[in-house]
């Protein structure tokens, strides 16, 4: 391979870009809008090409009103696909920027964003060896406007020896000349009456634009026919609210409307009566017209609210148990005091016929909550995971003397242990207990050292009979190796970032002759889950794939037309959540609630919320339906679980 000098040159093709939505504004300075991803196809590079990109805009810099500007110079992050021939050269560019000839100048405008190859290659010879850069933040400074472009467009040159690639005109942020905001999302359930809205903000990012009248038309819901709205505007304006219809309110205005400077028109007051919609939303606009202001805003999420919780840790499983397994034939039990054996247990418990759940258990005395449960009328065989130094001989003891279906003449429990030397050991015979069950050749990694991750991929493991297959973060243990051998896995999906599973564990993964399919990676653990959430409920059809991976399918679960579900528990401590996975990978009844299958998100801690919850529901008001809480309030606050409903935006 050429890497330097002249010998190379663009080999034509096209540069496609990816973006996303984003509204920018007049008189912002420092406006984010979207990261710009460019995927260059598989050709040769030399030191020196140039890709250039310039603000078109109509009119760009002729006054200051109609500025558009680069903020400041994003960062460019080079990337290569997992599976590229590790003969294949990651490019590295520079990124500057300058003034264009003309009015931009004259003003000082920055108006050319210009990234420069410093190094050369080829990867031509590698199917997989297309690179893409990667630019964020893009940020920009808007003039107070009005500005005449409705996009912030950006139009490329590329520039080098040989036939350079073509890339078409990015429009990289909308711009808007009027804002509509909601000051917070209501959480309530369906069927309220009299919910109170936080106050609706329109406004005039360039003076004098919005006129009288102003309606509110709300969709998911109707106004509440006995509320009093007010709506308050600029100084020397009264304004007249009426209930037009039930789901339209009018604010009629009397008195001017500054054209001098940026105007506000705040809504409160306003109460509304929830229908069977998840998501509500309002949509602001003005004029005779009407002309809508701003993007429609969702204003309150109208979801059931189910909590599952015990007095304590034994009575959450056991309750969860009862929801999903009632007329089980065995049960898995683990130690309640420590987790690595009862994350174990979720894919044991997956593999029996027919499945089953997970009780927890003081590791020296049976709880009396499990009692009942193990002497029902189904209850024949007991599964303990883990050593009697996580779960005693003294309960195996009680459990083994408890009769089937608590007749005094009738059999007794058959109890069978499963364990191991210690906690990597013990998941090795777990997932060598049944084999690999429905999984096929994929099994999941994370860490045993610590819960989190392995908590949030347990709806995943149970309901696609994943293994679950644990290590130390620094190398793979020996266990954790035999596993996967014996097992005969060649893809693994890995749960966690490289402080949890380090990048030593994916060396050793891959001298294995072991695919890493992809690696769920978030600053934390809540956001961990929030990826987590993201494969699982993608459509089978659709690959899940951080930056460098190859990918995994979607596994499809439901999450569409208000008949999602998910599960939020406590982050920071897992006693709740030890033996959820098989709930939220199954499904299950209590009385008239119905638990669906759904992923398991975790809170920052029992009062903050983390932002992982928002990052998975965000956008998602019109597909969750049903937002379970499992733990009682001092595992997740009521000001926390509403939060986390809030967020379905």
């Amino acid at each position: 391979m050429a890497t330097g000098g002249t010998a190379l040159a663009w080999g034509g093709g096209v540069i496609t870009p990816t973006v996303s939505a984003a509204t920018v504004y007049p008189g912002t300075t420092g406006a984010v809008g979207s990261d710009i991803s460019l995927a260059l196809p598989n050709v040769a590079w030399n030191i020196g090409d140039t890709i250039t990109e310039q603000i078109t805009n109509t009119g760009n810099c002729t006054t200051a009103a109609n500025t558009v500007g680069f903020n400041a110079a994003p960062t460019a992050t080079a990337s290569l696909a997992s599976n590229a021939a590790s003969t294949s050269t990651k490019p590295v560019v520079s990124v500057a920027l300058s003034s264009s000839t003309g009015a931009c100048t004259t003003a000082g405008v920055k108006d050319i964003l210009t990234i420069t190859f410093t190094n050369s290659g080829n990867n031509n010879g590698d199917a997989n060896g297309a690179p893409t850069i990667t630019l964020s933040p893009m940020k920009y400074n808007l003039g107070a406007g009005p500005i005449t472009a409705t996009n912030v467009a950006l139009t490329a040159t590329v520039a080098g020896a040989g036939t350079a690639p073509t890339l078409a005109v990015i429009n990289d942020a909308a711009i808007a000349n009027t804002k509509f905001l909601a000051s917070k999302v209501v959480a309530t359930t369906p069927s309220s009456t009299g919910v109170a809205l936080g106050t609706l903000t329109a406004s005039d990012v360039v003076a004098g634009t919005i006129t009288s009248p102003i309606t509110f038309t709300i969709a998911g819901a109707t106004w509440n026919a006995s509320a009093t709205p007010k709506l308050t505007g600029p100084s020397g304006t009264t304004w007249t609210v009426a209930r037009t219809s039930a789901t339209v309110l009018t604010a009629t205005g009397t008195g001017t409307i500054p054209t001098t400077s940026a105007n506000t028109f705040a809504l409160s007051g306003a109460t509304i009566d929830t229908t069977g919609a998840a998501a509500v939303k309002v949509t602001a606009a003005f004029g005779a017209g009407p002309t809508t202001i701003g993007a429609q805003q969702t204003v309150a999420v109208a979801v059931a609210q189910p909590r599952l919780g015990g007095t304590d840790r034994y009575s959450t499983a056991a309750q969860m148990f009862n929801a999903a397994f009632s007329t089980a034939t065995s049960v898995v039990v683990a130690s309640g005091a420590n987790f690595p054996d009862a994350l174990s247990a979720n894919y044991l418990a997956s593999t029996l016929t027919p499945q089953t759940g997970v009780l927890l258990t003081d590791p020296n005395a049976l709880p009396g909550v499990d009692v009942p449960i193990l002497t029902n009328n189904h209850i024949a065989t007991v599964y303990i995971v883990g050593g009697t130094a996580a779960v005693s001989q003294n309960v195996q003891n009680q459990i083994a003397a408890l009769h089937v279906g608590n007749t005094p003449n009738g059999a007794f429990l058959q109890v069978i242990r499963v364990s191991g030397a210690d906690r990597y050991a013990t998941n090795n015979a777990v997932d060598l207990f049944n084999g690999a069950g429905g999984a096929g050749n994929t099994a999941v990694l994370a860490t045993g050292e610590n819960f989190a991750d392995a908590l949030s991929v347990g709806p995943a493991v149970y309901n696609k009979k994943l293994p679950l297959v644990l290590t130390t973060g620094g190398s793979l243990t020996a266990s954790a190796q035999a596993t996967l051998q014996n097992l005969g896995i060649t893809n693994v999906v890995i749960a966690g970032g490289t402080s949890a599973v380090s990048g030593n564990v994916e060396t050793q993964l891959k001298a294995l002759n072991i695919t890493v399919e992809n690696r769920f990676a978030g600053a934390d653990r809540t956001a961990t889950a929030a990826l987590v959430e993201a494969w699982e409920v993608a459509t089978t059809a659709t690959t899940v794939a951080a930056t460098g991976y190859s990918g995994i399918a979607g596994l499809g679960f439901v999450w569409s037309a208000n008949n999602g579900q998910a599960y939020v528990t406590r982050g920071d401590n897992f006693p709740d959540a030890l033996a959820a996975g098989p709930l939220a990978g199954h499904g299950g009844t209590i009385g008239a609630v119905t638990y669906a299958v759904g992923p398991i998100l975790l809170t920052g801690n029992a009062t903050t919320l983390g932002a992982g919850i928002p990052t998975a529901f965000g956008g998602n008001a019109g597909n969750v339906g049903q937002v379970n809480t499992v733990g009682l309030t001092s595992a997740v606050s009521i000001a926390t679980q509403q939060a986390a409903i809030a967020s379905l935006s």
